[in-house]
């Protein structure tokens, strides 16, 4: 009667030695981190301006994709069967996994900057006033705005 030893899967535990086990812990454990706490906050230019429910909606959708493109080596070169329907990963070849995770980054990375562009007008314009530590005043009646530099002196 054989006994079979339970093979660990996932990138960093494939070995089972203690140092890379955990680094891949504390790699994974702030990834997730940063992605809950993202998901479940707000952008630091709420706390200035008013988020809409869309460019929220968007905003999260993009916090998801950034934690996929940190996570896919994980997913894509661990052991799962998901490796197994992509073509260059199912060979196991080093040179071949790297070409391939590298283009799946600069997929998900695309869908990322596509993702920014679904972002309302008003939000692009105040994101890049709160960049540019710029207010910025809105004429609703107009349909118009001012960015405002706060730090500017005055003329005298």
């Amino acid at each position: 009667m054989s006994t079979k030893v339970k093979k660990h899967k996932l990138l960093g535990f494939r070995s089972g030695k203690p140092w890379k086990m955990a680094v891949a812990s504390v790699y994974y454990v702030a990834c997730t981190v940063m992605a809950v706490t993202n998901l479940i906050g707000k952008p630091a230019m709420a706390s200035v301006y008013s988020i809409g429910a869309h460019d929220m909606l968007i905003w999260r959708l993009e916090i998801l994709v950034l934690y996929l493109a940190f996570m896919s080596p994980a997913i894509f070169i661990s052991d799962f069967k998901l490796r197994d329907h992509i073509v260059l990963l199912r060979l196991h070849d080093s040179r071949w996994t790297t070409i391939a995770i590298s283009f799946i980054i600069l997929f998900i990375m695309i869908i990322y900057v596509c993702l920014g562009y679904l972002h309302t007008n008003r939000y692009t314009i105040c994101l890049n006033a709160y960049q540019q530590n710029k207010v910025v005043e809105f004429d609703e009646e107009n349909g118009t705005y001012t960015v405002v530099d706060p730090s500017a002196t005055p003329a005298q």
